[in-house]
């Protein structure tokens, strides 16, 4: 059930009812498969601790063979569906998000963010000495203004100093835009 909703913002008390668990064992179990380096959560950006707790969470598997045979999707329809590829993108990013992170400001966890607001999204969000970096992933072809629109949303509201959009071939800088390919800034993490 986590591997289909790789990617996406999870609802902890619905999940627990359909799997039949209360609360807190889901949250239990979630936490042992985060310690093991299994899955990654992502809280809602906000500098208020209050606003980001009562945020769903996102969760990415964080080895994308373990979420295709999870999800049942280790099949020539995987490469064939948009929406299935850009989930797996997406958790590779974040995941080399992470990396990224680490190696310029080494702690003892790494987080990672997501933001809405208004319609707007931003898929992946991380503090780098203290300013924000927000990253969205458009894993296509083309890429066009409208796929800018959530990061520039992010960008009016935050200020950060530039932000990432991941893209699959396209390589520009746009203002304080940087459009990169995947295959760029997973040898850059």
């Amino acid at each position: 059930l986590l591997a289909r909703e790789c990617g996406q913002r999870v609802n902890y008390s619905e999940l627990a009812r359909i799997l039949g668990l209360k609360r807190h064992t889901l949250k239990a179990y979630i936490y042992f498969l985060k310690t093991a380096f299994l899955i990654s959560e992502s809280e809602y950006y906000s500098r208020s601790r209050a606003k980001r707790v009562r945020k769903e969470k996102k969760i990415y598997i964080n080895d994308p063979g373990i979420r295709n045979v999870a999800a049942g999707t280790l099949n020539d329809y995987l490469l064939s569906n948009t929406t299935e590829l850009g989930k797996i993108v997406e958790a590779v990013v974040a995941d080399h998000c992470k990396r990224l992170k680490f190696d310029l400001e080494p702690t003892h966890e790494v987080q990672l963010f997501y933001w809405k607001n208004k319609g707007y999204e931003t898929d992946i969000v991380f503090d780098l000495h203290q300013k924000p970096i927000p990253i969205e992933v458009k894993y296509r072809d083309t890429v066009d203004a409208k796929d800018l629109k959530g990061i520039l949303e992010f960008s009016d509201v935050h200020k950060p100093p530039f932000q990432i959009l991941i893209t699959k071939e396209k390589l520009d800088i746009k203002d304080n835009t940087i459009l990169i390919p995947m295959w760029l800034f997973l040898l850059m993490c």
